[in-house]
């Protein structure tokens, strides 16, 4: 992972998921990110094209998450 991460993480079914992105500089890349707990594998990543510093939220097999561009983002990430 190349961009820093600030947003709280969130943790479910031995995933822990969250966001990445900066703060000041290039806004425009950022990805969420979801490892597992068990041994920090990743599992797989979304580009969000956006930094992403607020903690992601779940409900059910969906993600949301909000980015610094003012979007909501949500997904199903493939398993």
């Amino acid at each position: 992972m190349a961009d820093p991460i600030y947003s709280a993480p969130a943790v479910a079914k031995g995933v822990v998921i969250f966001g990445t992105g900066a703060v000041f500089g290039d806004l425009s890349t950022g990805s969420v990110v979801a490892l597992s707990s068990s041994d920090g594998h990743r599992l797989w990543s979304y580009d969000t094209h956006s930094a992403v510093r607020s903690g992601p939220a779940l409900a059910g097999d969906l993600v949301f998450v909000g980015d610094s561009a003012g979007d909501l983002l949500a997904f199903r990430p493939k398993s």
